[in-house]
């Protein structure tokens, strides 16, 4: 199996960018998955601006301010979420000091951020022709990074109308989780830009783990935040009835629960 370099630069880069981690392990998934994204969109750009199609420059700045609004946001809540830190301290225990712990965790997460994003990769290393798919993968990473901007933005500015209630209004009326649904629309984006590019069996194989890496995050992240909120709001019947009605994380499909999916992580 034979990897572009461009795309080892990409794995590169997100070596660079996640091992903000090492100081703070919860940082390798969160503010250092934002700066991975946003590094990759910009290296992109970098090594294919003179050399290839407004469409896919277009997809590139997408990844781009993807990762720089999604690492801002997070970075922001860490400095100056007192509560959030406190509840996260509660949720994932005390800090792992095993250094070897640490640095496998790094490599993995570099690894699966490459993974995620060699769709894009391989899209702008075929230099073939723009097929249909690339325009569709173009419109759904731009939907999906707004509706997660959005989705984070309601939740913060309802949080502060009504301090101690489940957010229910505006995207949350739909389903519980937009914000990772956003992430989920973006990826899958990424994936059809990519996929009448791929050449051979590996590539496939890379670019489908990846996409089914950030499946599996996503829908890891929606039971972990379930499971809170069970603990937090179980007995207030306003949520039992938003719960028993919203679909947790796919708009139109009645899947209101992942308590039961304990192959999830979290």
């Amino acid at each position: 199996m034979t990897f572009p370099i461009e795309l080892c630069i990409v794995f590169g880069v997100a070596v660079l960018f996640s091992s903000i981690g090492l100081y703070r392990t919860l940082w390798f998934t969160s503010v250092g998955y934002g700066l991975s994204v946003a590094g990759a969109g910009g290296i992109l750009l970098l090594l294919f601006h003179a050399e290839t199609l407004p469409i896919l420059l277009v997809c590139c700045g997408i990844m781009l301010f993807f990762g720089c609004r999604l690492a801002a946001f997070l970075l922001l809540r860490e400095v100056t979420g007192k509560n959030w830190r406190r509840k996260m301290r509660e949720e994932m225990g005390p800090e792992s000091t095993d250094m070897g712990v640490k640095l496998m965790f790094w490599f993995g997460c570099a690894v699966l951020y490459a993974m995620m994003a060699s769709p894009l990769v391989y899209r702008l290393v075929s230099g073939g022709p723009i097929s249909t798919s690339v325009t569709i993968g173009a419109a759904l990473m731009g939907l999906g990074a707004l509706l997660e901007m959005w989705a984070d933005f309601s939740k913060s500015r309802q949080k502060k109308k009504y301090p101690g209630e489940i957010c229910r209004r505006g995207l949350y009326h739909f389903v519980r989780c937009p914000n990772y649904l956003g992430e989920i629309i973006f990826w899958t984006g990424v994936l059809a830009a990519g996929i009448t590019a791929f050449a051979g069996a590996g590539q496939w194989i890379i670019a489908g783990l990846g996409y089914l890496g950030i499946l599996f995050v996503m829908f890891s992240a929606a039971r972990r935040l379930q499971l809170q909120q069970d603990r937090i709001y179980g007995q207030d019947p306003r949520y039992q009835r938003y719960a028993g009605r919203v679909p947790i994380l796919l708009p139109f499909i009645p899947l209101r629960s992942l308590r039961n999916w304990k192959f999830l992580a979290g």
